[in-house]
């Protein structure tokens, strides 16, 4: 986390992002576009789901970077969701330094004030956990940001496959073994 929450700035900010999302609502029901303030809500259920998945990992350093992540001014808006929670042995800390690490490239590697969005779904399976990163937005230089993903695996020792990487859209998985 790029920046230390307080809990009223926190309470503060979530507020505030429940008082937009209700007001989109609102707005929609008052033009009568039932079907839309419907979607609304269904993403605000799956989003609150997927935050109660995150917060039950018990990896508390993680889960809060993940929450708050977006409350910065990043130039990456991240989604995210938690395909399967099952117990394991991954070092909070750890992939949170991962996690800030590998975003520090990707903020580096992006068009500021484009529309950048990285879904990152996340799967705690028995043997390992697998991250799928899915980006869509403007690479500045896809090949060096190859090269920067490929120096984050040596350090980390960990498994990177680059599906997909041209100037609009990064598609990668990373595994990592339980201690």
């Amino acid at each position: 986390m790029s920046s230390e929450w307080n809990v009223i700035q926190a309470l503060r900010h979530t507020r505030h992002d429940w008082m937009n999302r209700l007001q989109l609502i609102k707005g929609n029901l008052d033009l009568d576009r039932v079907e839309r303030a419907k979607e609304i809500i269904y993403e605000i259920v799956q989003e609150a789901q997927n935050e109660s998945k995150l917060s039950n990992l018990k990896l508390p350093h993680f889960t809060e970077w993940m929450l708050t992540y977006n409350w910065d001014k990043n130039m990456i808006h991240i989604e995210y969701e938690i395909l399967q929670e099952n117990p394991h042995k991954l070092q909070d800390i750890q992939l949170v330094t991962w996690f800030s690490d590998l975003f520090r490239i990707l903020e580096y590697s992006v068009k500021p004030y484009a529309e950048n969005v990285m879904i990152v779904s996340m799967d705690f399976n028995t043997e390992e956990v697998c991250f799928e990163f899915d980006f869509n937005g403007i690479i500045n230089n896809s090949q060096q940001l190859e090269k920067q993903l490929q120096e984050l695996k040596e350090r980390n020792a960990f498994y990177l496959d680059i599906l997909q990487l041209n100037d609009h859209m990064l598609l990668f998985k990373i595994k990592i073994k339980y201690i």
